[in-house]
């Protein structure tokens, strides 16, 4: 059977500017058949876990303390350049008059595919591994380099945007690399990347990170003029009440993704209450709704925020994680249990984070003569019986 298609045109813009304008020919890959037109069709791209610990930890901390190269490259037309691992016929786009009304097989993956990310991601690691990489076993987007036994670079792929930190002969091969099988753009320094706008500082030994034109854009898409200099009131209360007034079509479960996104990127100061308002997306009621409106406000306050990696904060990295928890945060329905337990199963999850940054860190340390990061796991508890049990 063959698919429909459809020409969608774009604009991709940055801060204050339009980049380009572009058209593709997109598939209707919701028409495929399961065992027919495709199979396997994930694709991973960098997690927000890694993202936050390899770009905006690990990568901008070496960028600044050792000076490394920082770059941004892109694959242009990516799906294309990968080829299709089963026959998918197509119809043609509009304005091919000569064969209207025929039907083609597409030999090259497109946008809309079912598996035409997978495809693509196969064939971007299986040329990379060519000048020796070395995948990461906890998030297989993300890469190092190493030579004689030692880390001289380290890359995230977020589907077809890939960032590097590195030495800047190694840049030079990677480029070399991805050129001779893609149509690579070289962006150079990183400015822009998943949302966030880039500012270093050479000389300073600084790099900031800053989502205020999403935050605006956020901002504007929900009509918030009203500002707020906290995020939350004290004196909250998000229990659910069954005979209060529904949200109703306020856009909430919108409002928490935007929220979730902005929280886990750049701005972890209102991620307590993000995380609270969230909790009643299945069915948000008024004061839910005001809650999330008072955290857009306080962004409206406070959208000029950055977060700023300095070369003399990244002395003796290590892992400390604080843990504390009880089972009396569902307040409408909850119950008197073991408080030992509530703190046993939170130390259980901080120790599991804990395992999961040290491997990260070890995956992506530096060489001895760059300065190896300490990696020291520590735990602080408020209770004692569950640190003995």
């Amino acid at each position: 059977m063959e698919l429909p298609r459809e020409l969608v045109q774009d604009v991709e813009t940055e801060p204050g500017k339009i980049v380009k304008a572009k058209a593709r020919l997109v598939a209707k890959g919701f028409k495929q058949k399961y065992g027919v037109d495709y199979l396997e069709t994930f694709s991973p791209t960098a997690n927000a876990a890694s993202i936050r610990l390899v770009l905006y930890f690990e990568v901008v901390a070496l960028a600044c303390k050792y000076d490394l190269e920082f770059l941004h490259f892109d694959i242009e037309r990516a799906f294309v350049q990968s080829e299709l691992d089963h026959e998918v016929s197509m119809e043609l786009p509009p304005g091919c008059k000569p064969m209207s009304g025929k039907v083609v097989r597409s030999d090259r993956s497109l946008v809309g595919l079912s598996q035409a990310c997978r495809t693509f991601h196969k064939r971007l690691v299986s040329n990379l591994k060519r000048i020796i990489v070395e995948q990461s076993l906890s998030d297989p987007c993300v890469v190092r380099f190493t030579m004689r036994n030692e880390v001289m670079g380290m890359i995230a792929i977020h589907v077809d945007d890939i960032l590097y930190g590195g030495i800047e002969s190694l840049a030079r091969i990677v480029v070399q690399a991805l050129c001779d099988s893609f149509h690579t753009k070289n962006f150079g320094e990183v400015k822009f990347f998943l949302s966030c706008a880039f500012s270093r500082d050479r000389e300073a030994g600084t790099i900031e990170m800053s989502q205020e034109s999403c935050v605006r854009s956020v901002l504007e898409r929900f009509n918030i003029c009203r500002t707020s200099s906290i995020p939350a009131s004290p004196a909250s209360d998000y229990r659910s009440v069954i005979e209060e007034e529904k949200a109703g079509d306020a856009p909430f479960r919108e409002v928490v993704g935007s929220l979730m996104w902005i929280a886990n990127q750049t701005r972890p100061d209102i991620s307590n209450a993000m995380q609270a308002v969230a909790r009643h997306s299945h069915e948000p009621k008024k004061s839910h709704w005001k809650a999330g409106q008072k955290i857009l406000n306080y962004l409206l306050e406070t959208a000029y925020l950055t977060l700023k990696y300095k070369q003399d904060t990244m002395v003796d990295v290590g892992t400390l994680v604080y843990v504390g928890a009880d089972f009396a945060s569902k307040a409408t329905d909850r119950r008197n249990v073991s408080h030992v337990e509530a703190e046993y199963v939170a130390m259980g999850d901080g120790v599991k984070e804990a395992l999961f940054v040290n491997g990260k860190l070890e995956f992506l340390r530096p060489s001895d003569e760059i300065g190896k990061i300490q990696v020291r796991g520590q735990r602080r508890c408020d209770c004692t019986c569950s640190e003995s049990t």
